[in-house]
C-alpha cells in the first residue's frame, strides 16, 4: 500500500467513524475534528478549528481534564458539551496524550453522546422508586390485614362473651 493510499484509508476511517474525535493542542486549541464531531455540537469544522476546549466544555471540567492528563494516564470521564445553540449534551470522553519524539504535543478526545444512556438510567431510577413504593404499600396492606384479622378475633370473643352473658342473665 502506498503512502497516499494509506493516508486516504486513514482519512476515510477518521471521517466516517461513529464517534466524535477532537484533537487539540496542549493549550486547548482545536487542530482536528471529524464529521461526527461537527454533528455532535453543531459547529462547522472551520468554526471548531477556531475554538478552544473551554468554548465547548465548562471551565470547571476543563481544569479537571487537565489535571487528569497531567498524570499521563488515558482517562475516561463524563461531561456536558455545550452546543452551538447553547443546549448541553451529556458525553463520555476518552482522552489521551499524543506524543512526538517522546514529548506530549496534543490531546485526542474520543467522544460519545450518552443522552439515551442517561434517559435509560433515569427511567430505571424511576421504576426502582415505583417498585419501592409499591413494596411499601404491599407491606402496609399486609400489616393492615393482620390487624384486621386480630381485631376480628377480638370482636368474635367479645360478641361470644356478650351473647353468653345475655343468656346467663335471662336464665
Amino acid at each position: 500500500m502506498t503512502t497516499n493510499e494509506s493516508e486516504s484509508l486513514y482519512r476515510d476511517c477518521f471521517e466516517n467513524v461513529k464517534y466524535a474525535i477532537y484533537v487539540h493542542d496542549l493549550n486547548g486549541r482545536y487542530t482536528l475534528v471529524n464529521k461526527a464531531g461537527e454533528a455532535l455540537i453543531g459547529y462547522t469544522r472551520e468554526e471548531i478549528l477556531q475554538m478552544n476546549i473551554s468554548d465547548i466544555v465548562p471551565q470547571s471540567c476543563v481544569d479537571q481534564i487537565q489535571a487528569r492528563l497531567a498524570d499521563n494516564v488515558p482517562t475516561i470521564y463524563e461531561v456536558e458539551a455545550i452546543r452551538k445553540d447553547d443546549s448541553r449534551v451529556p458525553v463520555e470522553v476518552s482522552s489521551h496524550l499524543i506524543y512526538e519524539n517522546g514529548v506530549p504535543v496534543a490531546v485526542q478526545d474520543n467522544v460519545r453522546d450518552i443522552t439515551e444512556q442517561k434517559r435509560a438510567e433515569e427511567a430505571l431510577r424511576s421504576c426502582q422508586l415505583q417498585l419501592q413504593q409499591s413494596q411499601k404499600l404491599e407491606i402496609i396492606g399486609q400489616l393492615a390485614g393482620g390487624v384486621a384479622h386480630d381485631f376480628n378475633d377480638l370482636l368474635t370473643a367479645i360478641l361470644g362473651y356478650t351473647d353468653l352473658s345475655l343468656r346467663v342473665s335471662n336464665v
